[in-house]
């Protein structure tokens, strides 16, 4: 198993801003030097994490 470049912080942190950007998701993942399919599955997986931690 690979382990992941990113820290589970950098993620929330990540997915945190795109929703309170307004930006789109190409326009975060570039910013933040990360793919858009990287981010688009971030996003996806937030429910594993838990929705608070998008929208402390």
């Amino acid at each position: 198993m690979k382990k992941s470049k990113f820290t589970q912080e950098f993620k929330e942190d990540t997915v945190k801003y795109y929703h309170s950007s307004g930006k789109s998701v190409r326009e975060v993942a570039d910013e933040m030097g990360i793919g858009k399919s990287t981010l688009d599955a971030w996003r996806q997986d937030r429910n594993a994490w838990g929705r608070k931690l998008c929208f402390r």
